[in-house]
């Protein structure tokens, strides 16, 4: 992203030195989406609310699963509040049954017999964005051979098609298990207090199957998943742009400030005499202020040093623009931080462990953009953890930011990992890698040591980062 400028003269006569001019700065490349968290939530979701300000923008993770195992149609995991799955037709019979196949002996789906369509009501204004629903599914030797996922915003709205309809092959039918996902991340749902998915089966007009017969039909259904990323709700979290403005001529600072961004227009209005300039611009979501120093006169004393933590965010500018006339000037904001993302990829869920405290062995980072003599470091001891709540049953991901500033070389980034059950510490592993801002640094393996297998997940770069670098590690 880079600057745009427009000029819009207004009268005056320029190239006068002494006149003063005004400037209008519009800022862009970052969202200030902030949403309070309502009183009176469930313990379990105000904790999951601790991590939501990592995800934001960043990477989909799970909104809504339903595993039944519970024996009940209520989601396992939520946002505000629990959601029931329903049948098209309502009246349709159902109960719960022990899972596929060698799953776990806990384990169980749900049986809907003569159904035509599950229902999800998805509460819309809790998500930014939809990304995937994936569901594993059994037919009866009596189902239709084509499923399809449709939507609307009522019960009785007509419906729309996501996707192409999927078809089911004759020689999975008795109940074997289909695994079937649906991209959801052409939805659209602003403004739209609920969206319904309909997961339909047993249509007529896919009844290649020679044996259906609707009224003998049976489905069986497991772990519905609705992948997405959430709004922000954390309302700790700072929404500042800070800027400092400094004259290229003798390089001494002309103008600094901050407003917030979450209430007040994203833009800012300076007057300034003829000249040429260089402008520092930080925007901070971050529970901390930004780690500037106490004196800043010139651009050399400029510097901002890592205090983001685990669920901040800080974006970053430096700009140089000449002041002639009255004149409008885009600053483009960029991420100043790299996303650090660990994949789990044990082929029997990790069960047991409860959470992660993931200890950055590496120093923070300082962005010193205007000069190459790195302030005196202030750190003396260790880092404190990253301490990240751990459901296996939800997640297999973890995501976090680490600040790097904007800064064309990689540095490196190393972490030591305690899994955790309750107390008890049950492995240590570490990683390391190196990345840059606007990266994604991907560390994918086993979370506990693997017993019945290798699993994996696909790994894929996320929309406007610059790239993705995956490091394996392995059990010890």
């Amino acid at each position: 992203m880079g600057i745009i400028a427009g000029c819009t003269p207004r009268n005056e006569t320029p190239n006068i030195e002494g006149d003063t001019y005004l400037v209008d700065l519009n800022f862009s490349g970052f969202e200030t989406r902030v949403r309070p968290i309502t009183s009176g939530q469930a313990d379990e979701h105000s904790n999951a609310l601790k991590t939501q300000a990592r995800n934001v923008d960043e990477f989909p993770t799970t909104l809504y699963y339903w595993s039944f195992d519970a024996a009940s149609l209520l989601s396992d995991y939520y946002q505000q509040s629990a959601i029931a799955l329903s049948f098209f037709p309502a009246s349709t019979a159902h109960s719960f049954l022990n899972g596929f196949p060698n799953s776990a002996v806990s384990n169980k789906l749900l049986e809907a017999r003569v159904v035509s369509a599950f229902i999800l009501p998805i509460p819309a204004a809790d998500i930014r964005r939809l990304d995937k629903l994936n569901v594993e599914l059994g037919l009866s030797k009596y189902s239709a051979l084509g499923v399809e996922l449709e939507y609307g915003f009522s019960r009785t709205s007509v419906l729309s098609l996501v996707g192409k309809q999927i078809s089911i092959p004759k020689e999975q039918l008795d109940f074997r298990k289909n695994t079937l996902s649906f991209d959801l991340r052409d939805l659209s749902f602003q403004d739209k207090d609920t969206m319904y998915l309909f997961l339909s089966v047993n249509r007529v007009q896919y009844s290649d199957n020679k044996h259906f017969n609707r009224s003998r039909s049976a489905v069986w259904v497991d772990n519905i998943r609705v992948s997405g990323i959430r709004n922000v709700r954390n309302d700790k979290l700072k929404n500042d742009i800070h800027y400092f403005i400094f004259d290229q001529k003798n390089n001494l600072i002309v103008d600094r400030g901050s407003f917030d961004a979450k209430n007040s227009a994203q833009s800012l209005r300076v007057e300034l005499p003829f000249g040429e300039y260089s402008t520092a611009t930080v925007y901070n979501n971050s529970v901390n202020d930004p780690f500037f120093p106490e004196v800043i006169n010139a651009k050399n004393d400029f510097y901002l040093r890592d205090s983001m933590e685990l669920d901040g965010r800080i974006f970053g500018s430096i700009d140089t623009f000449k002041v002639d006339r009255s004149f409008s000037q885009k600053i483009a904001l960029r991420r100043a931080y790299s996303q650090v993302r660990f994949e789990f990829t044990d082929a029997v869920a990790p069960s047991r462990v409860t959470q992660l405290r993931v200890y950055p062995a590496h120093h923070r980072y300082t962005w010193n953009p205007f000069s190459i003599v790195l302030p005196t470091a202030v750190e003396s001891k260790p880092r404190k953890p990253y301490l990240i709540d751990f459901n296996a049953v939800r997640e297999r991901t973890v995501v976090f930011n680490e600040f790097l500033g904007l800064e064309a070389m990689e540095r490196d980034l190393k972490y030591r990992v305690e899994v955790m059950e309750e107390e008890k510490v049950l492995r240590t592993f570490e990683v390391q890698g190196t990345s840059r801002n606007n990266m994604q640094l991907v560390f994918k393996g086993p979370l506990l040591p693997p017993t019945t297998g290798f699993g994996g997940f696909e790994v894929s770069l996320q929309e406007e980062w610059d790239g993705e670098k995956v490091v394996q590690f392995d059990h010890d």
